[in-house]
Protein backbone atom coordinates (compact mmCIF):
# COMPACT_ATOMS: atom_id res chain seq x y z
CA UNK A 1 0.00 0.00 0.00
CA UNK A 2 2.47 2.75 1.12
CA UNK A 3 4.19 1.96 -2.51
CA UNK A 4 1.01 3.28 -4.08
CA UNK A 5 0.54 6.51 -2.06
CA UNK A 6 4.32 7.32 -2.96
CA UNK A 7 3.58 6.95 -6.41
CA UNK A 8 0.29 8.85 -6.52
CA UNK A 9 2.71 11.67 -4.64
CA UNK A 10 5.23 10.89 -7.57
CA UNK A 11 2.71 11.57 -9.98
CA UNK A 12 0.91 14.54 -8.91
CA UNK A 13 4.42 16.06 -8.37
CA UNK A 14 4.88 15.07 -12.03
CA UNK A 15 1.51 16.71 -13.19
CA UNK A 16 2.00 19.84 -11.54
CA UNK A 17 5.75 20.67 -11.93
CA UNK A 18 5.86 19.14 -15.25
CA UNK A 19 2.56 20.09 -16.48
CA UNK A 20 2.47 16.34 -17.43
CA UNK A 21 -0.88 15.06 -18.41
CA UNK A 22 -2.10 12.81 -16.08
CA UNK A 23 -2.88 9.65 -18.19
CA UNK A 24 0.79 9.40 -19.43
CA UNK A 25 2.27 9.70 -15.88
CA UNK A 26 0.00 6.97 -14.82
CA UNK A 27 0.45 4.13 -17.36
CA UNK A 28 3.80 4.65 -16.56
CA UNK A 29 3.32 4.67 -12.85
CA UNK A 30 0.89 1.45 -12.96
CA UNK A 31 3.77 -1.09 -14.52
CA UNK A 32 5.19 -2.00 -11.26
CA UNK A 33 2.19 -2.46 -9.50
CA UNK A 34 -0.69 -5.50 -9.19
CA UNK A 35 -4.13 -4.77 -10.39
CA UNK A 36 -5.67 -4.00 -7.60
CA UNK A 37 -3.64 -1.39 -6.33
CA UNK A 38 -2.80 0.24 -10.08
CA UNK A 39 -6.98 0.70 -9.43
CA UNK A 40 -6.44 1.94 -6.47
CA UNK A 41 -3.14 4.36 -7.59
CA UNK A 42 -5.81 5.71 -10.48
CA UNK A 43 -8.30 6.76 -8.33
CA UNK A 44 -6.26 8.74 -5.74
CA UNK A 45 -4.63 10.48 -8.97
CA UNK A 46 -7.86 11.03 -10.50
CA UNK A 47 -10.10 11.61 -7.47
CA UNK A 48 -7.47 14.16 -5.79
CA UNK A 49 -7.38 16.35 -9.26
CA UNK A 50 -11.20 16.11 -9.43
CA UNK A 51 -11.32 17.98 -6.06
CA UNK A 52 -8.67 19.72 -5.58
CA UNK A 53 -10.33 22.90 -4.58
CA UNK A 54 -11.90 21.77 -2.05
CA UNK A 55 -9.74 19.59 -0.69
CA UNK A 56 -7.61 22.79 -0.41
CA UNK A 57 -10.33 24.32 1.49
CA UNK A 58 -10.40 21.88 3.90
CA UNK A 59 -6.46 21.69 4.33
CA UNK A 60 -6.85 25.22 5.23
CA UNK A 61 -9.29 25.08 7.45
CA UNK A 62 -6.59 22.72 9.61
CA UNK A 63 -3.28 24.10 8.56
CA UNK A 64 -1.69 26.00 11.27
CA UNK A 65 -0.10 28.17 7.94
CA UNK A 66 -1.56 29.81 4.81
CA UNK A 67 -1.60 27.54 1.78
CA UNK A 68 0.51 29.61 0.00
CA UNK A 69 3.13 28.73 2.56
CA UNK A 70 2.97 25.22 2.54
CA UNK A 71 5.23 23.60 -0.13
CA UNK A 72 3.93 22.41 -3.50
CA UNK A 73 5.49 19.23 -3.11
CA UNK A 74 4.05 18.79 0.91
CA UNK A 75 0.58 20.40 -0.29
CA UNK A 76 0.24 17.34 -3.08
CA UNK A 77 0.93 14.65 -0.22
CA UNK A 78 -1.68 16.48 1.84
CA UNK A 79 -4.20 16.98 -0.95
CA UNK A 80 -3.77 12.93 -1.74
CA UNK A 81 -4.33 11.92 1.92
CA UNK A 82 -7.41 14.28 2.84
CA UNK A 83 -8.89 12.92 -0.27
CA UNK A 84 -8.28 9.31 0.82
CA UNK A 85 -9.69 10.32 4.47
CA UNK A 86 -12.94 11.99 2.98
CA UNK A 87 -13.25 10.27 -0.21
CA UNK A 88 -12.33 6.40 0.31
CA UNK A 89 -14.52 4.87 3.31
CA UNK A 90 -12.82 1.75 2.99
CA UNK A 91 -9.12 3.09 3.54
CA UNK A 92 -8.75 3.89 7.61
CA UNK A 93 -7.61 7.24 8.49
CA UNK A 94 -5.14 5.66 10.60
CA UNK A 95 -3.79 3.82 7.88
CA UNK A 96 -3.30 7.30 5.86
CA UNK A 97 -1.73 9.35 8.76
CA UNK A 98 0.70 7.03 9.38
CA UNK A 99 2.04 6.29 5.66
CA UNK A 100 1.75 9.98 4.89
CA UNK A 101 3.91 11.00 7.92
CA UNK A 102 6.38 8.06 7.00
CA UNK A 103 6.61 9.56 3.65
CA UNK A 104 7.18 13.02 4.56
CA UNK A 105 9.76 11.74 7.17
CA UNK A 106 11.90 10.17 4.34
CA UNK A 107 11.57 13.03 2.30
CA UNK A 108 11.67 16.05 4.70
CA UNK A 109 12.37 14.78 7.73
CA UNK A 110 10.74 15.06 10.89
CA UNK A 111 9.71 18.41 11.48
CA UNK A 112 7.34 18.05 8.35
CA UNK A 113 6.38 14.94 9.26
CA UNK A 114 5.18 16.83 12.23
CA UNK A 115 3.04 18.95 10.52
CA UNK A 116 1.49 16.96 7.82
CA UNK A 117 0.54 14.89 11.15
CA UNK A 118 -0.85 17.82 12.97
CA UNK A 119 -2.92 18.84 9.76
CA UNK A 120 -4.43 15.16 8.89
CA UNK A 121 -5.32 14.56 12.37
CA UNK A 122 -7.17 17.61 12.30
CA UNK A 123 -9.67 15.93 9.40
CA UNK A 124 -13.04 14.92 9.94
CA UNK A 125 -15.94 13.80 7.94
CA UNK A 126 -18.11 16.97 8.40
CA UNK A 127 -14.97 19.06 7.22
CA UNK A 128 -16.38 19.96 3.66
CA UNK A 129 -19.77 20.71 4.87
CA UNK A 130 -17.93 23.21 6.92
CA UNK A 131 -15.95 25.13 4.25
CA UNK A 132 -19.09 24.97 2.01
CA UNK A 133 -21.46 26.74 4.76
CA UNK A 134 -19.00 29.55 5.13
CA UNK A 135 -18.49 30.76 1.05
CA UNK A 136 -21.22 32.76 -0.06
CA UNK A 137 -24.16 31.30 -1.60
CA UNK A 138 -22.54 32.13 -5.02
CA UNK A 139 -19.68 30.52 -4.77
CA UNK A 140 -20.80 27.62 -2.99
CA UNK A 141 -21.35 25.60 -6.76
CA UNK A 142 -18.45 26.26 -7.36
CA UNK A 143 -16.70 24.99 -4.31
CA UNK A 144 -18.48 21.57 -3.97
CA UNK A 145 -17.18 20.90 -7.45
CA UNK A 146 -13.75 22.21 -7.37
CA UNK A 147 -14.29 24.55 -10.26
CA UNK A 148 -11.75 27.47 -10.41
CA UNK A 149 -13.26 30.42 -10.20
CA UNK A 150 -12.54 31.98 -13.80
CA UNK A 151 -13.81 29.16 -15.01
CA UNK A 152 -16.95 28.82 -13.10
CA UNK A 153 -17.39 32.10 -14.71
CA UNK A 154 -16.99 31.13 -18.27
CA UNK A 155 -19.99 28.10 -17.70
CA UNK A 156 -22.32 30.67 -15.99
CA UNK A 157 -22.04 32.46 -19.81
CA UNK A 158 -22.38 29.30 -21.50
CA UNK A 159 -24.93 27.58 -19.30
CA UNK A 160 -27.83 27.56 -17.02
CA UNK A 161 -27.37 26.92 -13.30
CA UNK A 162 -28.75 23.57 -13.31
CA UNK A 163 -26.87 22.91 -16.05
CA UNK A 164 -23.91 24.43 -14.68
CA UNK A 165 -24.03 22.02 -11.78
CA UNK A 166 -24.66 18.92 -13.93
CA UNK A 167 -21.60 19.69 -16.48
CA UNK A 168 -19.34 20.49 -12.90
CA UNK A 169 -20.87 17.24 -11.30
CA UNK A 170 -20.21 15.59 -14.43
CA UNK A 171 -16.39 16.23 -14.27
CA UNK A 172 -16.19 15.10 -10.75
CA UNK A 173 -17.10 11.21 -12.16
CA UNK A 174 -14.92 9.00 -13.51
CA UNK A 175 -14.86 9.43 -17.30
CA UNK A 176 -16.04 5.83 -19.19
CA UNK A 177 -13.62 4.23 -20.69
CA UNK A 178 -15.09 3.85 -25.40
CA UNK A 179 -13.12 1.83 -27.70
CA UNK A 180 -13.59 1.62 -31.32
CA UNK A 181 -13.76 -1.34 -32.56
CA UNK A 182 -11.92 -2.05 -36.15
CA UNK A 183 -14.58 -3.61 -38.51
CA UNK A 184 -11.72 -4.54 -40.57
CA UNK A 185 -10.24 -6.79 -38.00
CA UNK A 186 -13.86 -7.74 -36.08
CA UNK A 187 -16.99 -6.86 -35.94
CA UNK A 188 -18.62 -5.36 -32.33
CA UNK A 189 -20.24 -8.28 -31.55
CA UNK A 190 -16.85 -10.58 -31.56
CA UNK A 191 -15.43 -8.28 -30.18
CA UNK A 192 -17.76 -7.80 -27.16
CA UNK A 193 -17.47 -11.01 -26.90
CA UNK A 194 -13.75 -10.86 -26.59
CA UNK A 195 -13.80 -8.82 -23.56
CA UNK A 196 -16.47 -10.08 -21.60
CA UNK A 197 -14.34 -12.95 -21.81
CA UNK A 198 -11.70 -10.94 -19.95
CA UNK A 199 -13.89 -10.17 -17.52
CA UNK A 200 -14.95 -6.96 -18.88
CA UNK A 201 -18.71 -5.47 -18.96
CA UNK A 202 -18.98 -4.03 -22.10
CA UNK A 203 -22.14 -1.87 -23.74
CA UNK A 204 -22.72 -0.61 -27.34
CA UNK A 205 -22.37 3.20 -27.75
CA UNK A 206 -24.64 5.98 -27.89
CA UNK A 207 -24.40 7.06 -31.64
CA UNK A 208 -21.09 5.71 -32.81
CA UNK A 209 -21.55 1.82 -34.59
CA UNK A 210 -18.08 0.98 -33.72
CA UNK A 211 -18.24 1.91 -30.65
CA UNK A 212 -18.42 -0.15 -26.79
CA UNK A 213 -18.27 1.63 -23.54
CA UNK A 214 -16.17 -0.88 -21.42
CA UNK A 215 -15.66 -1.34 -17.43
CA UNK A 216 -14.16 -3.79 -15.52
CA UNK A 217 -10.75 -4.17 -17.70
CA UNK A 218 -8.49 -1.27 -16.40
CA UNK A 219 -5.28 -1.72 -18.81
CA UNK A 220 -6.79 -3.36 -22.21
CA UNK A 221 -4.11 -1.70 -23.98
CA UNK A 222 -1.50 -4.58 -23.19
CA UNK A 223 -3.82 -7.24 -24.38
CA UNK A 224 -3.30 -9.44 -27.31
CA UNK A 225 -6.78 -7.92 -28.58
CA UNK A 226 -5.42 -4.79 -28.61
CA UNK A 227 -1.78 -5.81 -30.02
CA UNK A 228 -3.20 -7.52 -32.96
CA UNK A 229 -5.45 -4.42 -34.08
CA UNK A 230 -9.05 -5.79 -32.40
CA UNK A 231 -9.79 -2.18 -31.29
CA UNK A 232 -8.55 1.36 -30.26
CA UNK A 233 -9.28 3.79 -27.55
CA UNK A 234 -11.39 6.68 -28.44
CA UNK A 235 -14.46 8.48 -26.96
CA UNK A 236 -17.55 8.57 -29.11
CA UNK A 237 -17.39 12.43 -29.45
CA UNK A 238 -14.01 11.91 -31.51
CA UNK A 239 -15.63 9.24 -33.23
CA UNK A 240 -18.44 11.27 -34.55
CA UNK A 241 -15.82 13.66 -36.24
CA UNK A 242 -14.52 10.91 -38.53
CA UNK A 243 -18.31 10.06 -39.12
CA UNK A 244 -19.44 13.57 -40.17
CA UNK A 245 -17.34 13.32 -43.17
CA UNK A 246 -19.93 11.14 -44.62
CA UNK A 247 -19.42 8.39 -47.01
CA UNK A 248 -16.61 9.56 -49.54
CA UNK A 249 -16.39 8.61 -53.18
CA UNK A 250 -13.63 5.56 -53.57
CA UNK A 251 -9.85 6.89 -53.61
CA UNK A 252 -11.19 10.45 -52.24
CA UNK A 253 -7.96 12.35 -51.21
CA UNK A 254 -8.54 13.36 -47.51
CA UNK A 255 -6.20 15.48 -45.98
CA UNK A 256 -6.50 14.80 -41.72
CA UNK A 257 -5.10 18.21 -40.53
CA UNK A 258 -3.59 18.34 -36.60
CA UNK A 259 -3.82 14.69 -36.91
CA UNK A 260 -1.73 14.28 -33.78
CA UNK A 261 -1.38 10.50 -32.82
CA UNK A 262 -3.81 9.56 -35.98
CA UNK A 263 -7.18 8.63 -33.95
CA UNK A 264 -9.29 10.09 -36.88
CA UNK A 265 -7.01 9.09 -39.37
CA UNK A 266 -6.97 5.57 -38.31
CA UNK A 267 -10.86 5.55 -37.74
CA UNK A 268 -11.06 6.84 -41.21
CA UNK A 269 -9.57 4.67 -42.90
CA UNK A 270 -11.27 1.21 -40.85
CA UNK A 271 -14.03 2.40 -41.92
CA UNK A 272 -12.91 3.71 -45.93
CA UNK A 273 -10.05 1.75 -46.29
CA UNK A 274 -9.98 2.64 -50.35
CA UNK A 275 -9.39 6.59 -49.19
CA UNK A 276 -5.93 8.21 -49.84
CA UNK A 277 -5.50 9.76 -46.33
CA UNK A 278 -2.97 12.30 -45.75
CA UNK A 279 -2.16 12.88 -42.22
CA UNK A 280 -0.06 16.19 -41.45
CA UNK A 281 0.99 17.28 -38.22
CA UNK A 282 3.27 19.66 -36.79
CA UNK A 283 4.80 17.09 -33.87
CA UNK A 284 7.10 14.44 -35.89
CA UNK A 285 6.62 12.60 -32.03
CA UNK A 286 2.96 12.37 -32.54
CA UNK A 287 3.00 11.06 -36.17
CA UNK A 288 5.61 8.52 -35.16
CA UNK A 289 3.20 7.57 -33.13
CA UNK A 290 0.51 7.39 -35.64
CA UNK A 291 2.46 5.38 -38.20
CA UNK A 292 2.74 2.60 -34.78
CA UNK A 293 -1.15 2.88 -34.69
CA UNK A 294 -1.67 2.25 -38.58
CA UNK A 295 0.64 -0.39 -38.88
CA UNK A 296 -1.04 -2.28 -35.25
CA UNK A 297 -4.51 -1.92 -37.81
CA UNK A 298 -3.16 -2.96 -40.68
CA UNK A 299 -3.42 0.39 -42.38
CA UNK A 300 -1.86 2.97 -44.47
CA UNK A 301 -1.57 6.61 -44.77
CA UNK A 302 1.46 9.13 -45.90
CA UNK A 303 2.04 11.01 -42.63
CA UNK A 304 3.29 14.46 -43.12
CA UNK A 305 5.07 17.11 -40.45
CA UNK A 306 3.97 20.42 -41.40
CA UNK A 307 2.46 23.60 -40.19
CA UNK A 308 -1.04 23.20 -41.23
CA UNK A 309 -1.78 26.98 -41.33
CA UNK A 310 1.52 27.76 -43.81
CA UNK A 311 0.45 24.47 -46.42
CA UNK A 312 -0.27 25.87 -50.07
CA UNK A 313 -1.99 23.51 -52.58
CA UNK A 314 1.39 23.31 -55.05
CA UNK A 315 3.04 21.92 -51.89
CA UNK A 316 0.84 18.96 -51.01
CA UNK A 317 -2.02 19.61 -53.53
CA UNK A 318 -5.76 19.67 -52.90
CA UNK A 319 -8.54 17.65 -51.30
CA UNK A 320 -11.42 16.19 -51.71
CA UNK A 321 -12.49 16.33 -47.84
CA UNK A 322 -10.61 17.73 -45.26
CA UNK A 323 -10.86 16.69 -41.41
CA UNK A 324 -9.82 19.73 -39.16
CA UNK A 325 -9.64 19.28 -35.55
CA UNK A 326 -8.01 22.18 -34.37
CA UNK A 327 -5.99 22.97 -31.36
CA UNK A 328 -8.26 24.44 -28.40
CA UNK A 329 -8.79 24.97 -24.94
CA UNK A 330 -9.64 21.24 -24.43
CA UNK A 331 -11.99 22.40 -21.86
CA UNK A 332 -14.48 19.21 -23.19
CA UNK A 333 -11.81 16.61 -22.11
CA UNK A 334 -11.42 17.96 -17.98
CA UNK A 335 -13.57 14.96 -17.39
CA UNK A 336 -10.47 12.41 -18.87
CA UNK A 337 -8.07 15.20 -17.80
CA UNK A 338 -8.91 16.96 -14.70
CA UNK A 339 -5.55 18.31 -14.45
CA UNK A 340 -6.47 21.01 -17.04
CA UNK A 341 -9.39 22.44 -15.08
CA UNK A 342 -5.84 23.63 -13.07
CA UNK A 343 -4.29 24.66 -16.29
CA UNK A 344 -7.24 27.13 -17.35
CA UNK A 345 -6.45 30.71 -18.39
CA UNK A 346 -9.27 32.62 -20.15
CA UNK A 347 -6.50 34.87 -21.66
CA UNK A 348 -5.07 31.41 -24.19
CA UNK A 349 -8.30 31.15 -25.63
CA UNK A 350 -8.24 34.01 -28.09
CA UNK A 351 -4.97 33.08 -29.12
CA UNK A 352 -6.34 29.88 -29.33
CA UNK A 353 -8.75 31.43 -31.64
CA UNK A 354 -6.61 33.34 -33.89
CA UNK A 355 -4.47 30.01 -34.27
CA UNK A 356 -7.74 28.40 -35.43
CA UNK A 357 -9.14 31.38 -37.68
CA UNK A 358 -5.30 30.47 -39.72
CA UNK A 359 -5.78 26.94 -39.75
CA UNK A 360 -9.57 27.14 -41.08
CA UNK A 361 -8.42 29.49 -44.06
CA UNK A 362 -5.40 27.59 -44.46
CA UNK A 363 -7.52 24.33 -45.02
CA UNK A 364 -9.92 26.08 -47.16
CA UNK A 365 -7.59 27.00 -49.44
CA UNK A 366 -6.87 23.57 -50.12
CA UNK A 367 -10.27 22.01 -50.37
CA UNK A 368 -11.51 20.99 -54.24
CA UNK A 369 -14.51 22.61 -55.26
CA UNK A 370 -17.72 20.15 -53.99
CA UNK A 371 -15.41 18.93 -51.50
CA UNK A 372 -16.01 18.88 -47.48
CA UNK A 373 -14.39 20.06 -44.75
CA UNK A 374 -15.26 19.13 -40.63
CA UNK A 375 -14.03 21.77 -38.65
CA UNK A 376 -14.02 20.36 -35.13
CA UNK A 377 -12.76 21.07 -31.10
CA UNK A 378 -12.62 19.36 -28.44
CA UNK A 379 -14.04 23.13 -26.52
CA UNK A 380 -17.18 23.92 -25.33
CA UNK A 381 -16.93 27.69 -25.90
CA UNK A 382 -18.38 29.42 -28.83
CA UNK A 383 -15.65 31.79 -29.80
CA UNK A 384 -13.79 28.07 -30.62
CA UNK A 385 -16.82 26.33 -32.14
CA UNK A 386 -20.14 28.22 -33.62
CA UNK A 387 -17.90 31.82 -34.11
CA UNK A 388 -14.82 30.16 -36.23
CA UNK A 389 -17.32 28.50 -38.55
CA UNK A 390 -19.53 31.77 -38.60
CA UNK A 391 -16.33 33.92 -39.82
CA UNK A 392 -15.50 31.61 -42.14
CA UNK A 393 -19.15 31.46 -43.66
CA UNK A 394 -19.04 35.45 -44.12
CA UNK A 395 -15.65 35.56 -45.09
CA UNK A 396 -15.54 33.13 -47.92
CA UNK A 397 -18.24 33.39 -50.52
CA UNK A 398 -17.76 29.85 -51.36
CA UNK A 399 -18.61 28.43 -47.90
CA UNK A 400 -22.07 26.79 -46.79
CA UNK A 401 -23.23 25.06 -44.52
CA UNK A 402 -23.63 21.30 -45.40
CA UNK A 403 -25.04 19.21 -41.86
CA UNK A 404 -24.71 15.49 -42.51
CA UNK A 405 -28.38 14.19 -42.55
CA UNK A 406 -26.90 9.93 -41.89
CA UNK A 407 -27.55 8.29 -38.37
CA UNK A 408 -26.83 9.17 -35.91
CA UNK A 409 -26.41 13.03 -36.63
CA UNK A 410 -30.17 12.79 -38.28
CA UNK A 411 -30.87 12.73 -34.51
CA UNK A 412 -28.48 14.98 -33.11
CA UNK A 413 -27.74 18.16 -35.58
CA UNK A 414 -29.43 21.02 -34.50
CA UNK A 415 -31.58 22.88 -36.53
CA UNK A 416 -30.59 26.37 -37.33
CA UNK A 417 -27.24 26.44 -36.08
CA UNK A 418 -23.37 26.54 -37.12
CA UNK A 419 -23.03 23.12 -35.59
CA UNK A 420 -23.41 20.06 -33.12
CA UNK A 421 -22.61 20.64 -29.65
CA UNK A 422 -21.61 17.72 -27.74
CA UNK A 423 -21.89 18.15 -23.73
CA UNK A 424 -20.58 15.49 -21.37
CA UNK A 425 -23.39 15.83 -18.85
CA UNK A 426 -26.12 15.68 -21.79
CA UNK A 427 -24.56 13.24 -24.39
CA UNK A 428 -22.65 11.46 -22.30
CA UNK A 429 -19.33 11.97 -24.34
CA UNK A 430 -16.61 14.58 -23.59
CA UNK A 431 -17.25 17.67 -25.06
CA UNK A 432 -16.75 18.28 -28.32
CA UNK A 433 -18.12 20.85 -31.54
CA UNK A 434 -18.59 19.61 -34.78
CA UNK A 435 -19.15 21.41 -37.96
CA UNK A 436 -19.61 20.52 -41.84
CA UNK A 437 -19.00 22.60 -44.51
CA UNK A 438 -19.07 22.27 -48.33
CA UNK A 439 -17.47 24.99 -51.21
CA UNK A 440 -19.40 25.17 -53.91
CA UNK A 441 -18.20 26.82 -57.22
CA UNK A 442 -18.16 30.22 -56.67
CA UNK A 443 -19.80 31.55 -59.48
CA UNK A 444 -23.05 29.53 -58.34
CA UNK A 445 -22.27 31.37 -54.94
CA UNK A 446 -24.96 34.16 -55.45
Amino acid sequence: MSQTRQLAWQALRRIRSEASYSNLVLAKARQSLERRDAQLLTQIVYGTLRNQRLIDAVIAEASSRPLAKVNADLLDLLRLSVYQILWLERVPKFAVVAEAVELAKKQRGQAVAGFINAVLRKIDPSATERCLAVVPPDERLALRYSLPAELDSLLAELLSDAQREALAKNWCQPAPLVLRCNLRRNTVAELSATLCEQGGSVSPGRYAPAALRVEGISEPFGSRPYLSGAFSAQDEAAQLCSLALGTLAPEARVLDACAGVGGKTCALLEAQPQLEVVAVDRSERKLELCREHLRRLGLAAECKVADVARLVPSEIGNFDAILLDAPCSALGVIGRHPELKWRFQPTQIAALAELQRRLLESCWSLLRNGGVLVYSVCSLTRVEGEQQVQRLLDQQRDAILDPPNEHPFDQLWPTGRCGLTLWPHLHGTDGFFIARLRKIDEHFAD
